[in-house]
């Protein structure tokens, strides 16, 4: 996996051990009963045990894989696939779907670059760019750090932000949740959310997390909202640049990334504008791509 993801813009050494962690992690998820208990066994009728990840063994390679449920609904199974000593063949792909007949998934998830193939459909982009400091200053937008007694208010804008994306686009509600309660008063703890000003006015929120996802370590966006009377006016991407210097001028050599799902458009556009890039994907592959 080194060798696929070598050319990330993320330092070798930070890369590496984010792998360790991640296949350290996720290769304990195929003994640990807490794992596996977390899954929908009863609905089901299979085992706990079922849901464990596992290797899937292919023409002398192997496979780590795992089961999931796209937003949780029991309706929409697929197949993660985790790590991978090979590249993902047919003859591999139709013993991953074997080995988990009873899940009655037809896909497999796949993290990969952008745009090396046009099999599979798109499901989540990773977008990401190195901190680096500009010693440019836009006052026009500022980010002050919110606290306890701003919990109310960020709920709130959250909420109603949500409801005019929804009513924008009806297919982001089983795609898009928003940070809840609970995550909420945990990030504001951890000094991680940041309210929007604009010339004086509040007028979103952000929420970034120095934390690896998948085997990326650096600060991730977990959550980004314009209130809508104020959308239209760059203010998302002014707010990630200001977040950018800020990263930077800590002297880290960091890395600004976020999660984006792929009809998102708005979301994709000002990761752009502020300097970000599609790094990697999240795609979902049928039987039909590698005709098993």
């Amino acid at each position: 996996m080194i060798n696929s993801f070598s050319d990330l813009p993320v330092p070798a050494r930070t890369l590496m051990a984010g792998l360790e962690c991640y296949l350290h992690e996720n290769l304990s998820y195929c003994s640990d009963p807490a794992f596996s208990h977390r899954f929908p066994s009863a609905e089901t009728g299979l085992e706990e045990s079922f849901f464990l990840q596992r290797i899937v063994h292919s023409d002398g390679a192997e496979y780590l894989t795992g089961p999931r449920y796209l937003s949780g609904d029991l309706n929409t199974p697929f197949i993660e696939l985790l790590a991978n000593s090979a590249p993902l063949s047919a003859q591999a792909a139709d013993d991953i779907f074997k080995s988990w007949r009873a899940l009655d998934a037809n896909v497999i998830r796949v993290l990969r670059k952008p745009c090396q193939t046009e099999r599979g459909e798109p499901d989540q982009l990773i977008y990401a760019s190195s901190c680096t400091f500009c010693g440019l200053k836009d006052d026009s937008v500022v980010l002050s750090k919110a606290t306890e007694s701003c919990m109310e208010w960020c709920l709130e804008a959250i909420a109603y932000s949500y409801e005019a994306t929804y009513l924008m686009n009806a297919e982001l509600k089983s795609i898009l949740q928003p940070t809840d309660v609970e995550e909420l008063a945990d990030a504001i703890a951890c000094r991680e959310v940041f309210i929007i000003f604009s010339h004086g006015q509040k007028v979103g929120v952000i929420i970034c997390r120095l934390t690896q996802r998948a085997f990326l370590h650096g600060y991730w966006i977990t959550e980004e909202v314009i209130l809508p009377e104020f959308r239209g006016r760059s203010l998302a991407t002014k707010a990630q640049r200001q977040l950018q210097q800020m990263i930077a001028e800590q002297g880290d050599n960091q890395t600004l990334l976020g999660v984006i799902a792929s009809v998102n458009t708005p979301s994709i556009v000002s990761a752009i504008r502020t300097g970000r890039t599609c790094i990697l994907e999240y795609a979902f592959m049928s039987r039909g791509d590698f005709n098993v």
